[in-house]
């Protein structure tokens, strides 16, 4: 996790994907930790009480890149998507549109 606390920033991108993901695969938050199995170490990235401080809207630290990659694990989510969400509702970022693949 990221060495600091973060309150969103308003938005609700991460956690809804969080949410909407938990109850499609009907777990909860302790079986879905337990799925969030970083695919190198086979160590679980979060833990079942940040998951549901997380879905409950509470502060938490935002999630880093080895925590995200257990968790496209977990929640059967491509890696991509979560990365969106998470600089969406953590850092405010945007994602930016161009027809020009020198931006991209």
């Amino acid at each position: 996790m990221a060495a600091e606390d973060r309150k969103a920033t308003g938005r609700t991108q991460f956690r809804d994907l969080v949410v909407e993901r938990k109850e499609a695969l009907e777990l909860s938050y302790e079986r879905l930790a337990a799925r969030c199995i970083h695919p190198d170490t086979g160590k679980q990235t979060v833990k079942d009480s940040w998951l549901h401080r997380v879905a409950t809207g509470e502060t938490v630290r935002a999630p880093d890149y080895d925590a995200l990659l257990g968790m496209s694990i977990g929640l059967d989510v491509d890696i991509n998507v979560l990365q969106d969400a998470a600089s969406a509702q953590f850092f405010g970022a945007q994602k930016v549109f161009t027809e020009s693949a020198e931006a991209k």
